[in-house]
């Protein structure tokens, strides 16, 4: 019991220090296998949709990260995956500096021209 315990523990700390956040955007490199590494899940054939594109994390807990991708949420462990850095500009409003995406950048500067 005691080594299962050791995994347990040395996966969160490797998914801690993965350094993700809420709403972070990561691009998923390949499948992984059933409890894979520490990882107390398992992959099904409906996940395949999910390699090579870009997923947001909505949340997560010490054993997986919680991701949105194609009005679905997937429980995945972090080793799969790549931080995407994502652009972003900042802009003042009602004399507060904020910062915003590129992509919410481009929507915005649309509506306004």
């Amino acid at each position: 019991m005691g080594n299962r315990d050791e995994i347990r523990r040395a996966y969160q700390n490797m998914q801690e220090s993965f350094n993700v956040n809420v709403g972070d955007q990561l691009r998923i490199l390949r499948k992984a296998d059933n409890f894979e590494l520490g990882w107390e899940s398992f992959w099904t054939a409906e996940m395949d949709e999910l390699v090579g594109h870009i997923v947001t994390v909505d949340s997560f807990d010490t054993n997986s990260l919680l991701v949105s991708y194609s009005m679905k949420t997937w429980s995945i462990p972090f080793f799969i995956c790549e931080k995407i850095n994502v652009q972003t500009h900042k802009i003042i409003l009602d004399g507060k500096t904020i910062e915003i995406s590129h992509k919410s950048f481009e929507n915005l500067k649309s509506a306004l021209l």
